[in-house]
């Protein structure tokens, strides 16, 4: 018997049981595909997400379309001290304990086994039934919270979008025959969780990122002491010799392949970069969180976040019971709770911080990865508080695995930046359809003109060139940079829409500058 009742939050894979010794809770829910850039995958409100839990097959195929995946199982825990026990909820391969739904004021979940209660996916520009039936009650459907803005040109409140795909869903440990068939199941913790997942198609490394912002609410009537919000992954889908690492001052835990058909010698690097960790209260007005919304910006002030806390990896013979989860979250030895020693004897949270490329510090050698922690913490939850836990999932190759890893340095950076910035300059209706190499540049007539509310822009790019696409007024005055990126050559559409913008009817100019080209082109908006 454990000296202390440890139980918790894990929406990711914690427990390494077979399917067959943990009852699966998928029953009644239908994973969602996102795969709006080079990255195709999927996700179920029981928090698991990158495969599938009845086939049991890896879903995260990189580059999409290929056949070939990088991911097997991933999935967000949390573990929580409360009162005077450490609370838990399990996601693993049988299932997890989280389901759709959300928790009531009085502590009670509700939505489970109704339809409303599904993923819903936007695609930027499509009115389709997701688009439509969008749960939130400013748009007089399900009151779940999935994010809109106010389109001052109609007047009206809209879905948002916050990439070229957003996916949103939510979903309640408080179930508690979501608990018990486990056998170590405990009580509900009582969070909610609204996950947002979205993309963007850029033809640059942006295509090989899936952000997630995840909003945890704390519904029970205890305060969630010393809590911590690990990111699990399996990332052995061919179960072929890997390796893992982290690198503390960017906030990444990754793993790449040594050997991973059909990959082969220059499999990818791919890992969770913290974007905002666990959020905690300075009361400093010089202090602020900010956070993307698509086409709102939330500041969340006198708080800071933390960054990555520990960064842990398990062979098969991994945590096992839920107390060894809660060390492990704390980055110390899983069997024996004793830290982490280096090679040169200094204590640490982090397994492998070292280089792999250069073979700089501690770098994994001999051995074959299976699963990996990264863990951001620790922060108190008051009950009814919220946290604010943005990741990104980014995958890089290399001209070999070792440069892999440098590859994926450098764009979880690049993710990072481009959040921060609130992705300006990043055009979420950009895509080409077509990449046979071309003999000139050109400029097409958007169509249809006149136009309300929006049109397409089309272009043509013979060779891999930094692009800008602007719009101007009748007068010269700039309105919007619309495209301020490298493109490759092919051929392009770039889906305009007036509304963003506020613009009244008349008529506007769009330029293109391309290498040595320049082109404008007369556009007329009737409304």
């Amino acid at each position: 018997m454990w000296i202390m009742k440890i139980k918790y939050l894990c929406v990711g894979l914690i427990l390494f049981f077979n399917f067959s010794e943990i009852p699966a809770q998928s029953g009644n829910l239908i994973p969602a595909k996102i795969d709006g850039n080079n990255i195709s995958t999927i996700y179920y409100q029981d928090g698991s997400f990158n495969n599938n839990l009845f086939t049991g097959n890896s879903e995260f195929e990189w580059p999409k379309g290929s056949g070939k995946y990088a991911r097997y199982l991933s999935g967000l825990l949390i573990g929580a001290v409360v009162s005077n026990d450490t609370l838990i909820a399990i996601v693993d391969y049988g299932g997890g304990e989280y389901l759709p739904g959300y928790t009531s004021d009085n502590g009670q979940p509700i939505g489970n086994g109704d339809p409303v209660y599904r993923i819903y996916k936007l695609k930027n520009g499509i009115l389709d039934s997701n688009r439509i039936l969008w749960p939130n009650s400013l748009l007089l459907n399900s009151n779940q919270g999935a994010p809109v803005h106010f389109n001052t040109m109609s007047g009206m409140w809209e879905a948002n979008d916050y990439g070229n795909q957003t996916m949103f869903f939510r979903m309640t440990d408080s179930y508690p025959e979501s608990h018990f068939p486990n056998p170590w199941g405990t009580a509900p913790l009582k969070a909610d969780v609204k996950c947002i997942n979205f993309t963007f198609h850029t033809n640059d490394a942006l295509d090989n990122v899936i952000y997630s912002h995840y909003e945890i609410i704390n519904r029970s009537t205890n305060i969630w002491r010393n809590t911590f919000f690990t990111f699990f992954s399996d990332d052995d889908a061919n179960d072929l010799v890997g390796h893992v690492g982290c690198n503390t001052l960017i906030n990444l835990g990754y793993s790449y392949s040594r050997l991973n058909p059909p990959y082969t010698t220059n499999g990818p690097a791919v890992g969770f970069k913290i974007i905002r960790g666990a959020n905690y209260f300075t009361g400093n007005s010089n202090d602020s969180l900010l956070f993307y919304e698509g086409k709102n910006k939330k500041k969340k002030a006198g708080y800071r976040s933390k960054g990555m806390y520990s960064f842990n990896f398990f062979f098969d013979d991994g945590p096992s019971n839920y107390k060894i989860v809660y060390i492990s979250m704390e980055g110390k030895f899983f069997w024996t709770g004793n830290p982490i020693i280096t090679p040169e004897g200094d204590t640490t949270r982090y397994f492998y911080s070292g280089d792999p490329e250069t073979n700089i510090g501690w770098v994994m050698s001999g051995a074959a990865y299976r699963r990996t922690y990264t863990t951001t913490g620790p922060v108190n939850v008051n009950p009814g508080d919220t946290q604010h836990i943005v990741i990104a999932q980014v995958i890089a190759q290399g001209v070999n695995n070792l440069n892999g890893v440098t590859k994926l340095k450098e764009a979880s950076i690049i993710a990072e930046q481009n959040y921060n910035n609130f992705f300006e300059g990043v055009p979420i209706n950009v895509k080409n359809i077509s990449s046979v190499v071309l003999d000139k540049f050109s400029l097409q007539q958007n169509y249809p003109n006149p136009f309300n509310p929006s049109t397409l822009i089309r272009f043509e790019i013979p060779k891999k060139s930094f692009v800008t696409l602007k719009l101007f007024d009748i007068t010269g005055r700039e309105i919007a940079s619309l495209i301020d990126q490298d493109l490759n050559s092919g051929v392009y559409e770039y889906t305009f829409s007036a509304g963003k913008y506020n613009l009244s009817s008349g008529i506007y100019y769009y330029m293109i500058k391309a290498d040595n080209f320049v082109q404008s082109r007369k556009m007329v908006l009737i409304k």
